[in-house]
């Protein structure tokens, strides 16, 4: 909020009623999540208060610090930015990734990914400023970049992540320096 950075309501819950009592305020649905995982473990979208009841221990037993999320939902098409902070050049966005959910969800394996992102250029640039800009505003210094967005049908960006490090498997290892044509290992090991 201090940056004016879109991003879904949210509270930080440690029980189930609490929970419950953040839901019914957000409106359905929501999302329920642990608050420090990974790989979508953990995370689903409750559309009534028996679903939250159902999600929440999945989400705390996810949860490092038995932290639970509460989000409201935010209806669009899921994208990951990828980039780094360049030693006197601050944070450069390298990569887009966009996400399709599968019908049927059969393992933690929920989607595909793809590289470089089907996005218009319009909405590509977009999606590269926006984690150049969070990243600026949040003051990170050294290292990889990975941030989720959720992109709406107006085209706006949410952010809900962001972290300090490189994204999934094989993310800031192979596909990143592929995509950005950027050995972001060497830059790194350099650094």
């Amino acid at each position: 909020k201090k940056y004016n950075i879109k991003s879904p309501n949210f509270s930080s819950c440690r029980s189930l009623e609490g929970a419950i009592v953040a839901a019914e305020r957000f409106g359905y649905p929501v999302m329920i999540k642990p608050a420090d995982n990974r790989g979508s473990y953990g995370v689903n979208r409750a559309d009534n208060s028996e679903d939250v009841i159902r999600y929440f221990y999945d989400a705390l037993i996810q949860s490092h610090s038995r932290i639970v999320l509460v989000e409201s939902f935010i209806a669009g098409r899921h994208i990951t930015v990828d980039g780094f902070v360049f030693q006197g050049h601050g944070p450069k966005a390298l990569a887009v990734a966009t996400k399709d959910k599968l019908k049927e969800k059969n393992s933690i394996i929920d989607g595909e990914i793809t590289y470089p992102g089907d996005l218009n250029q319009k909405l590509y640039s977009k999606a590269l400023s926006t984690l150049e800009n969070i990243a600026t505003k949040f003051g990170f210094e050294f290292g990889f970049l990975h941030g989720e967005f959720i992109v709406t049908k107006d085209d706006e960006i949410f952010l809900t992540e962001i972290a300090n490090r490189g994204g999934g498997v094989l993310t800031s290892e192979i596909i990143v320096p592929n995509v950005s044509k950027i050995d972001v290992n060497a830059v790194y090991l350099n650094d």
